[in-house]
């Protein structure tokens, strides 16, 4: 878990370099990192609350679990990304 946590800034600053053009890379970086430090922050004010309203963490799971498999089909359709510069050739060295 704690592999994790501290390699989550890390994956995003790759894929973002890899698969958008460098010229919207500090816009796209910071909305990620906003939406990172967000939910970090949001996400346990909520989960608090849908126990409350519902006596177990079962709504909480549905939410969660909802959240991964929309980033997960993002990732996926990612692949073909629309937004690489086709005329950047990939370094050899």
């Amino acid at each position: 878990m704690g592999f994790t946590i501290g390699s989550e800034f890390d994956l995003a600053l790759f894929l973002v370099g890899r698969r958008f053009p460098p010229a919207h890379f500090s816009t796209l970086f910071g909305s990620i990192y906003l939406a990172v430090s967000v939910g970090g922050g949001g996400g346990p004010i909520l989960a608090g609350m849908l126990y409350d309203r519902a006596g177990n963490y079962l709504p909480w799971f549905v939410v969660a679990a909802t959240c991964l498999l929309v980033s997960s089909i993002l990732c996926l359709i990612g692949r073909s990304s629309v937004f690489r510069d086709s005329s950047i050739a990939p370094s050899v060295a």
